[in-house]
């Protein structure tokens, strides 16, 4: 699934979508809320998301009958707070989550993957933490105290989900020079991300 371009905002744009909720996509850039949504089947047992993370899949997920049990994940990111909305019923509800062959599980898909209880991704998937920023050019102090704090409680809810303390910190920590931390299968397991590398092929059908 290719990677999303999104659209730059000035300083002062940037600025005052983030005071009025904006959330951060995987590339860390500030952008527009309407998302194309992303295309979800849900069967009795199994739910697929695949694409990009919106609003709109906090209610499906809360609405979803209790014998889905696993999700299966394919998504480059999108908003942050429905991301954490979704990780917190994945938690509530004790999904196993899964990333399907040669998928991707980026920035608020990461985060619904950390709050699934048995985290499963395939040995080619590659999963995305980032830390936020507005542009390449310097953002003012308060926009940098946004991000500072919005990192902040990011990093509590990896935490809180069982990703490692020093990985999370460092990942997030501002300013870096490359706000982005692709893992692959194995790295995710080593971090906490992810809880065990494997292959249900039912979930690889069931994204292609």
């Amino acid at each position: 699934m290719p990677l999303l371009s999104p659209c730059r905002f000035g300083i002062a744009a940037a600025l005052l979508a983030f005071l009025s909720g904006c959330d951060l996509l995987h590339s860390a850039l500030f952008i527009p809320r309407d998302f194309p949504p992303p295309q979800v089947t849900q069967t009795d047992r199994w739910l697929v998301i695949d694409g990009i993370v919106v609003s709109d899949l906090v209610l499906l997920v809360r609405s979803m009958p209790d014998s889905v049990k696993l999700v299966i994940l394919d998504s480059p990111g999108g908003l942050a707070g429905a991301g954490d909305a979704v990780a917190q019923e994945f938690r509530r509800r004790g999904i196993t989550a899964y990333v399907p062959a040669d998928s991707i599980c980026y920035s608020a898909c990461a985060l619904m993957l950390a709050g699934a209880i048995t985290r499963i991704v395939h040995p080619t998937a590659r999963l995305m933490i980032h830390a936020g920023m507005v542009s390449d050019d310097v953002p003012t102090s308060q926009i940098y105290d946004l991000l500072v704090g919005a990192n902040a409680r990011m990093v509590r809810r990896f935490i809180e989900y069982g990703v490692d303390a020093n990985f999370v910190r460092e990942t997030v920590r501002l300013p870096r020079k490359k706000p982005e931390r692709i893992l692959m299968a194995e790295e995710a397991v080593a971090v906490g991300l992810a809880t065990g590398i494997g292959i249900l092929p039912e979930g690889d059908a069931a994204i292609e």
